[in-house]
């Protein structure tokens, strides 16, 4: 565009966060935090083709219908579409983005649900549970992950624990709640760490969570804080 109006383009860049970049104790390096890509070779290798684009673009909104295109994952990528209510309008009331891809018996449980509005439960789903029965220790973490690292150590959108909620379920029912949220004045992660250690360090109840992503978080708490372990 600014070419056909004339101007000179000598360079287009892409400005991007390094994501391999480790704050050090010198603070935040700007010029190591962000890469620049130029992308003028490859903006102008594609220079032939705006023109048919653009026509190719103005054919389809001087049409008096819309394309037919059947709705898929591309409508919610990289945004979600504005047109997604009337393109879905016609489809039946068992409908959803995921029923093509799930197999003959997740289809027919999904359509049963749908149908009666009732929530569907598996039979086994009692005997899976038999085993946890209390004492037991729900374990939830909330993390941050900032694109400018704060703390030293630390590189661009790390996945840092900040807060953790604990439920205990006893025997008997009876449920017991603890908690901890860092004060947000510096690296949450070694308090985070010291605070469940001292919450769960003399309790036996198995604890249980969700696999990968307490797993990880307690699995980088572990290698970064070594003298914390039993």
């Amino acid at each position: 565009v600014l070419q056909g109006c004339g101007l000179s383009v000598p360079s287009a860049q892409l400005v991007c966060i390094d994501n391999t970049y480790v704050r050090g104790p010198a603070g935040l390096d700007v010029s190591a935090l962000f890469q620049r890509h130029e992308l003028m070779p490859d903006i102008m290798g594609m220079h032939p083709d705006v023109a048919w684009d653009v026509g190719r673009l103005h054919s389809v909104l001087g049409r008096a219908d819309a394309p037919p295109i059947e709705p898929s994952p591309h409508c919610n990528k990289p945004w979600s579409c504005d047109f997604w209510e009337i393109c879905t309008a016609d489809k039946p009331p068992e409908w959803f983005l995921g029923f093509r891809r799930a197999n003959e018996e997740r289809r027919a449980i999904w359509q049963e649900a749908l149908r009666t509005g009732r929530t569907w439960v598996s039979p086994r789903l009692e005997d899976a549970l038999r085993p946890l029965d209390g004492p037991l220790c729900y374990l939830d973490f909330e993390t941050v992950n900032p694109a400018i690292p704060l703390w030293e150590g630390t590189h661009p959108y790390e996945t840092l624990p900040c807060q953790w909620s604990v439920h205990r379920v006893e025997a008997d029912g009876t449920l017991h709640h603890d908690e901890f949220l860092a004060d947000g004045r510096g690296d949450p992660r070694r308090a985070t760490a010291e605070s469940l250690v001292r919450a769960l360090a003399t309790d036996e109840a198995p604890v249980a969570h969700y696999h990968h992503f307490e797993s990880t978080q307690l699995e980088n708490l572990a290698a970064l804080f070594p003298d914390l372990a039993p």
